[in-house]
């Protein structure tokens, strides 16, 4: 099989020719890892470099529509063939039929697993010579897709990888990031938004927030939740025979070392207990814990919940037979209050759903539309994206029937609220995979689109809605759903509907509209990763249009009974902006900033409901004036230096977590406040050092990577260490090895370092030998001060770690450090 005589037609954007001219180094670990936010053309990066490896390959997409725009690329940007012409015999859609070229999915890859025909998969992918494997959008990988691809790249004999996603999981646990890393390599480059608006593949845009109140009812089940939570725990902490049945136990008479590092915090949670119930703590637990000299915090709900969770679910499940204890258990269950083994006080799962789910989202939603088109006009393209269609909530018959309220949130439950307002300049429409609606007076100008793509009129059905004749519903076959969809995105960029109700399964992911500047997500999605990539649909520039602009509206419910929880709708907010980076809220005179997290929209807690109103006017002045958004992006990009601003990835630790016993003495002195803060900086600086130099002397970092590339500085009561105008590469290995430092609870060490007053792990990268930590304990020595360096796998060394984990537990998880992104 020979290559396909392919070459890109167009000039390379700057930084696409700066990937590229490094991608013989970059593919030397077998690897091509990409990370480029939507619209920086990761496509065509991926198929040059598949035409520079010259080896067939297969690639993975996470959906048809996806795996379709790679084959469009590859036709329309690295051939001449015309769009009409058939696909060329080296491109193949058929992973069982293998060409130079194999475009799949991810799904259609497992359906070979389920049918256990993985052999003859391999064995077509081998006799075809397929060695290049691309993992697009390489965040979609499941469990289930993990599995089937790691066996697929074990069996194809390692061939080379090329992974190109838009988030990578930074937020994930330990074990699920080097599941990824494993697989993709480290990250070779990343192109981030602020730099592509820079050079003009993105738009001006910025993120915004729309709060809502829950309805009194919601309100109301939250406020009765939380009572009866306290009644609970007040009840329990009174209940003295309860109390002495507890403190006998056999669970808490004998405690060994194995059963501390399973179920650490269940023994914590009890000693609590006892400290504040009985005053006095089991022997064998008090020695187990060395207690002595510690100051305890208070038992409360959170430790109520662990301490409940080991009795019946871990080490107190062998008392089970207790009388006293199934009396609790049983009034656990009536309170519905047990979920999936654990306990749990928190507002259910259901609870926090329904809220997420208020149907005051759908006046958010129509407001926001009222605001935008009344700033647009004529030129508002806005998409609105739920989780869910809702179809059998269309208004039947007329009358007042068809102008009831609406129960839950969805596509046409929105759609409806928006479209009997009658608001000016908005033309709505509905666009999923199985239902589409148009105005009425568009039905032309479909079938026009329609013919063009060579559907057939006959093939559709326009039904007028019961409730609005000036609407038509859409039916169609699925032969025609793809091009339906084409149809409707020309309707939507020309003005003929310009708000456009969807999924975010659909148009949230692999859509394309760069015309979209106004969007809402109303999906109830916490996860970065997705809403990330719902972001995208708004982003894009505009080629006919250079002064594009976007606001992109997020929705929250807020409650004064639950306004932050971490399963609240603004805690997932919150999640959810800490990948976003955009512009800071106006600052008087002081030049824009580019930063991530909530905190640039001025809500770096959840307000209270009494303030939302207010907040909500600042958000609508803040969305109207899109002019000055659009100024202010160039300015923060080029900074105060007037130089063009990078991301630095960079750990921050709370500044309490590099105090020694003497400096900690000037933390709250006025006087000696910069005293404090030079000591705790220095010792970040020596121990960032220690880390930099440890990874360059084992070729992790480049032999030429200067040492004032190590950027620490102290801010906010924390101090930041990073990498500055290095590869992004370079900067993910350094930040990664030094949380792995800090929080050795992130990846479990098989060496680490005991000073008198802290632990720290010695990152994976450097303690995978010991030659490597005793060199790394060499150079801590040399900057940082006298320390013992241990081996997990001894009885000293477990000890050590386990009362660090025990002190990391007590201080209730404050000193956590934490991997955030700086613009500078």
């Amino acid at each position: 099989m020979t290559a396909p005589p392919v070459g890109f037609r167009h000039p390379w954007r700057p930084y696409q020719e700066e990937i590229l001219r490094d991608f013989e180094a970059h593919v030397g670990d077998g690897h091509f890892h990409i990370v480029a936010a939507p619209g920086s053309g990761k496509t065509v990066l991926g198929l040059e470099a598949l035409r520079l490896l010259r080896k067939p390959a297969i690639i993975f997409a996470p959906t048809i529509v996806v795996r379709e725009q790679w084959i469009e690329r590859l036709r329309r940007d690295f051939t001449d063939f015309p769009s009409e012409a058939p696909d060329p015999d080296w491109i193949s859609r058929d992973p069982g039929a293998p060409a130079w070229f194999t475009f799949s999915t991810y799904q259609g890859l497992s359906v070979f697993y389920k049918r256990e025909e993985q052999a003859k998969l391999v064995g077509a992918l081998k006799a075809s010579g397929v060695s290049a494997l691309v993992a697009d959008e390489a965040h979609h990988l499941r469990a289930y897709w993990w599995k089937c691809l790691r066996d697929l790249k074990r069996r194809l004999d390692s061939p080379i990888v090329i992974a190109l996603t838009a988030t990578p999981p930074f937020d994930v646990p330990q074990s699920e990031w080097n599941h990824y890393a494993t697989f993709c390599g480290e990250v070779d480059a990343e192109v981030t938004a602020p730099e592509l608006v820079a050079a003009g593949s993105l738009c001006a845009h910025q993120d915004l927030v729309h709060l809502s109140m829950p309805l009194p009812e919601e309100s109301a089940a939250l406020a009765e939740h939380r009572f009866r939570m306290e009644r609970l725990f007040r009840d329990f902490r009174l209940d003295a025979k309860l109390a002495a049945t507890l403190y006998g136990l056999a669970v808490f008479s004998e405690v060994d070392e194995p059963a501390l590092v399973d179920s650490l915090e269940f023994y914590i949670a009890a000693a609590l207990y006892f400290s504040e119930v009985l005053g006095r703590i089991p022997p064998a637990l008090w020695s187990a814990l060395e207690l002595d000299e510690v100051a305890l915090p208070a038992f409360d709900l959170r430790w109520f919940a662990e301490l409940l969770s080991g009795l019946y679910f871990g080490p107190g499940e062998s008392e089970s037979g207790n009388p006293e204890l199934e009396l609790w258990r049983q009034r656990l269950h009536e309170m519905g209050v047990i979920h999936k083994k654990r306990v749990l006080f928190e507002p259910s799962e259901e609870r926090e759903k329904a809220l997420a789910r208020s149907v005051r989202k759908l006046d958010a939603i129509s407001d926001i539309l009222a605001h935008e088109s009344a700033t647009l006009r004529d030129r508002l393209r806005a998409v609105v994206l739920c989780d869910h269609i809702r179809a059998r909530d269309f208004p039947s018959g007329l009358g007042p029937a068809a102008e009831n309220p609406f129960v839950r949130l969805g596509v046409v439950p929105a759609f409806e609220s928006v479209r009997r307002l009658r608001l000016p300049h908005v033309r709505p429409a509905i666009l999923t995979g199985t239902l589409m609606a148009i105005p009425a007076d568009c039905r032309a100008a479909f079938l026009a689109g329609c013919a063009d793509a060579g559907v057939v009129g006959d093939r559709l059905s326009f039904l007028p809605f019961d409730h609005d004749p000036g609407f038509l519903r859409l039916t169609f076959g699925d032969a025609d759903r793809h091009a339906a969809v084409g149809v409707m995105t020309r309707l939507f960029e020309d003005g003929g509907v310009n708000a456009l109700f969807g999924t975010a399964a659909l148009l949230g992911e692999g859509w394309d509209a760069p015309a979209v500047n106004t969007l809402v997500i109303a999906s109830t999605i916490g996860s970065y990763v997705l809403s990330n990539q719902m972001r995208g649909r708004a982003i894009r520039a505009l080629r006919d249009d250079p002064d594009k602009t976007a606001n992109i509206w997020h929705l929250a419910t807020i409650s004064d009974h639950d306004r932050d929880g971490p399963a609240s709708d603004f805690g997932k907010l919150r999640r959810r902006f800490e990948a976003f980076a955009g512009l800071d809220s106006p600052r008087g005179d002081e030049p824009p900033v580019i930063e991530v997290g909530l905190a640039r929209l001025g809500l770096a807690d959840a307000p209270r409901e009494a303030e939302v109103p207010a907040r909500n006017a600042a958000m609508f002045a803040r969305a109207t004036d899109r002019e000055t958004m659009r100024r202010h992006w160039p300015l923060a990009v080029m900074g105060k230096t007037k130089r063009r601003v990078r991301a630095v990835r960079e750990l921050a630790v709370v500044s309490r977590k590099m105090e020694s016993r003497f400096s900690a003495r000037f933390r709250e002195s006025r006087l000696l406040g910069p005293f404090y803060r030079w000591l705790v900086g220095n010792r970040m600086e020596n121990i960032a050092r220690v880390v930099f130099e440890s990874l360059r002397n084992a070729d992790h970092l480049a032999p030429e990577c200067p040492l004032d590339a190590l950027v620490c500085r102290f801010e906010g009561g924390k101090c930041h260490a990073g990498l500055a105008a290095r590869p992004a590469r370079e900067q993910t290995v350094f930040s990664r090895s030094m949380l792995e430092l800090f929080d050795p609870f992130v990846a479990r060490p098989r060496y680490f370092i005991v000073t008198k007053t802290d632990i720290y792990g010695v990152p994976a990268l450097l303690g995978a030998r010991a030659e490597l930590a005793k060199a790394f304990s060499r150079l801590w020595r040399r900057h940082v001060g006298s320390h013992d360096l241990h081996y997990f796998d001894t009885p000293p060394g477990r000890r050590a770690l386990l009362l660090h984990r025990e002190h990391a537990l007590l201080t209730r998880h404050d000193l956590a450090p934490r991997i955030g992104t700086r613009w500078g």
